[in-house]
């Protein structure tokens, strides 16, 4: 028990501490074929922790939290309704003999090669073309937004860097919840 007490208190007290190492550079839904889909693209910034941990073949676990929520009201009170919730887990690794970086998309099975990590990370960083639901789960004269977040996973971390994650803030790479209203009007 007091174990799971300290762990907390070091979680909150290095959260405190902690920037955030992705940033929004775009973001954009439309419907296409009766579905509505966005777009976006994110800036990762690596720290050099994380970039060593990569460079040691330590395949490292990016989360992507993607949500499409219906604003409502009862009475006075706003709350939201989650119509669509997506988590996602993609795997960074690295190969000292291939000399390249690898993505896989542990929800789709796809699987990318890199020759350079910024690419990769480009790559990581961006959804095209993302379908979230048909339209005709959506009701008009409603409001909707879709939410996004960015995280590495450090809980998948082999367990001596798992203790630096809990400890270090440079582990911390994760974003806010970005949020865009959907306009329902536009079509591509």
């Amino acid at each position: 028990m007091r174990l799971r007490w300290l762990v907390m208190f070091i979680l909150a007290l290095t959260s405190l501490s902690s920037w955030s190492h992705v940033s929004l550079l775009q973001i954009s839904d439309y419907h296409q074929d009766q579905q509505l889909l966005f777009d976006a693209q994110l800036e990762l910034q690596l720290t050099p922790r994380i970039i060593d941990a990569i460079h040691h073949e330590i395949p490292l676990q990016f989360v992507t939290h993607i949500k499409l929520n219906r604003r409502d009201q009862f009475f006075i009170f706003p709350y939201n309704t989650e119509l669509v919730g997506i988590d996602y887990v993609t795997e960074l690794r690295y190969s000292r003999f291939y000399q390249r970086y690898t993505l896989h998309n542990l929800r789709n099975g796809n699987v990318e090669h890199f020759n350079q990590l910024n690419d990769a990370l480009k790559t990581l960083g961006t959804l095209a073309g993302f379908r979230l639901t048909n339209l005709n789960q959506m009701h008009s004269g409603l409001r909707y937004h879709i939410r996004l977040k960015f995280e590495l996973s450090y809980w998948t971390l082999p367990a001596p860097l798992l203790t630096q994650a809990l400890i270090h803030p440079d582990w911390r790479l994760s974003s806010p919840w970005f949020e865009l209203p959907v306009q329902t009007g536009r079509r591509r």
